[in-house]
């Protein structure tokens, strides 16, 4: 089935900067054809040279059917990830801290601590830090004590902390929109209760910016400008991630698969459709702020794209089948009970009755949904790419940590808006062949990259605490190191059907120690600092290879890091069979 046509398209089509090249050299080794194993600084495989060569910076490419990461020398690269190597300073059950722990491990949290982590890493098959991770374990941070440059001694490639300004732009976090606090960006979600199915369902009112306030670039501007210019001018910056997924509610699971906890995201085109078309005020993160200027650009924009479709209000409500119940395009006065298209809040039947899956929706009403939904999400992949591209020529642009939720991608139109702007796709998925074709068929023909994680809370140093509702539940590390070795496995040998490309390019595992917060057991690495290798996270003590102590756990605990070192040291060997 083709990619359907977009009724609507953005203002710039942006240039992918991803190239189909053909492979220079592959070298038989153990009867496979494939890398030698000896990797360049950056992780790149030295024996796979990717055309093009060597650019200095991160870049993707395709070689022949593969999509690969290319090094900055130019050698092909397979991310294998690792969200929040960072500390936690959190009162576990047994009263002492991670931080606490150590700090009498390492001497610090962060000079010692920070080189450490990343060795430990290294010598289990992973070769990058990603979001939320310590600044002390990043390659771009120095220090006088560390010798040599004063750069981290232990380098890895990274992607730093989000942009944020989904997030951030709505306090003015900084202050780089002129006119302080109350000159925030809106959250479209701000007048909206929700329909009471779609909260049953596990829905939630979240937050979206309002993309088509110009304030919403300049405060990217302002954000890549103050805070990131470190970040890209290293050679060991992967790409730079737009949003945490949580911000960006809409871009969440659609209604295309059934995501592990049902929890589908709304619609963002009913969204902007019914939300109020001006707002006095907002307290995002207990922030109190006052708008000077309470319009709501996105619901403007809803009305142009279809006084653009129709040309009259009278044409609007013979189509929608409205009775001519609407007298303007604009507002009488009165949201939720006016009579203009900027009046509308979801109340009336040909609107449907749930902003989730638009039930019983007027069929016509639900194209221009649909269409004004891919028309929203390409003004914020473009935004934000433009603004990237113009500071940092050359970064590449990843998008949300997520598009999609709980197993499953992104509505088609979402994933359709962020296939024509990002470089690489960071999708939730289950690592189907139907979900890999519909990301194809919808994003184009774009490297992709996924989320991982996975509890095994009865075999943790959280065996208190039962697992709780996640989508990947185990009662074992060994399941938990099965499941990461297997999709592994799934990803790389994934291929689309329509066209034989292997999209797949790395994965990102959350997370690198254990969340107490959520008593979940996500990490590879106890709140007591022991890995979950079959030797660290043991009642009995040892010193480790480095000369660090071991051990000390209220049980013995299982093994996660034994497949995993397996799955990431195979990664080599199924890249070119």
């Amino acid at each position: 089935m083709p990619k359907r046509k977009p009724l609507v398209t953005p203002t710039r089509k942006l240039a992918q900067d991803r190239v189909v090249v053909t492979l220079t050299r592959r070298i038989t080794v153990g009867g496979l054809r494939g890398p030698t194993g000896i990797l360049d600084l950056y992780g790149g495989y030295t024996s796979l040279p990717v055309s093009g060569g060597g650019t200095g910076k991160f870049r993707v490419a395709k070689q022949n059917s593969r999509w690969l990461w290319a090094t900055p020398l130019g050698n092909a690269f397979i991310m294998k990830g690792i969200y929040a190597v960072v500390g936690d300073s959190h009162v576990p059950d047994n009263g002492v801290t991670y931080d606490t722990k150590a700090t009498t491990k390492y001497g610090d949290v962060n000079l010692t601590w920070g080189p450490q982590q990343n060795r430990r890493l290294k010598s289990w098959g992973f070769n990058t830090v990603t979001e939320y991770s310590s600044g002390y374990v990043e390659p771009w941070q120095t220090h006088a004590s560390w010798p040599g440059d004063h750069t981290q001694p232990v380098k890895v490639p990274a992607i730093p902390f989000p942009i944020q300004a989904s997030s951030y732009a709505r306090r003015n976090l900084f202050g780089y929109i002129a006119g302080g606090v109350n000159a925030s960006i809106k959250n479209l979600y701000n007048t909206l209760s929700g329909d009471a199915a779609y909260l049953a369902a596990g829905g939630y009112i979240g937050q979206f910016p309002d993309v088509y306030d110009a304030k919403f670039a300049t405060y990217i501007a302002g954000r890549l400008t103050n805070d990131f210019a470190t970040y890209a001018a290293s050679p060991y910056l992967l790409g730079l991630s737009f949003d945490d997924g949580d911000y960006v509610t809409g871009f969440g699971a659609g209604h295309d698969f059934v995501p592990a906890q049902s929890a589908y995201h709304p619609h963002l085109g009913y969204v902007v459709a019914c939300t109020s078309p001006t707002q006095v005020s907002d307290t995002p993160e207990g922030t109190s702020v006052t708008f000077t200027d309470q319009v709501v650009y996105s619901k403007n924009a809803w009305r142009d794209f279809l006084i653009a479709r129709y040309g009259t209000i009278g044409a609007l409500n013979t189509a929608w089948g409205t009775s001519s119940f609407y007298t303007t395009f604009n507002s009488t006065g009165t949201w939720g009970t006016g009579t203009g298209l900027l009046d509308e809040d979801g109340r009336h039947s040909w609107m449907g009755t749930s902003f989730s899956a638009l039930t019983g929706a007027n069929a016509t009403t639900k194209v221009d949904l649909d269409d004004f939904l891919y028309a929203i999400a390409a003004k914020y992949f473009t935004t934000y790419r433009a603004a990237i591209d113009l500071a940092y020529p050359g970064v590449l642009s990843l998008g949300p940590t997520t598009v999609g939720a709980w197993n499953a991608p992104a509505r088609r139109q979402v994933c359709q808006a962020a296939g024509e702007s990002l470089q690489v796709l960071r999708i939730s998925t289950d690592y189907s062949q139907g979900q890999a074709d519909f990301v194809a068929q919808y994003a184009g023909d774009i490297p992709t990259m996924t989320w991982m994680g996975a509890v095994a809370n009865p075999d943790s140093n959280l065996w208190r605490y039962a697992n709780g509702t996640q989508a990947d539940q185990f009662s074992t590390q060994a399941a938990r190191g099965a499941f990461y070795a297997s999709n592994v496995s799934t990803c790389l040998a994934r291929t689309v059907s329509a066209t034989g490309s292997k999209p797949f390019i790395g994965w990102q595992w959350w997370q690198y120690l254990d969340n107490w917060a959520e008593k979940s057991n996500w990490g590879i690495v106890t709140l007591g600092d022991n890995a979950y290798d079959g030797v660290e996270a043991m009642i009995a003590t040892g010193t480790d290879a480095w000369g660090f102590g071991y051990g000390g756990e209220e049980i013995n605990c299982g093994n996660v890091l034994g497949q995993m070192i397996a799955a990431n040291a195979a990664v080599e060997a199924e890249l070119f069979l």
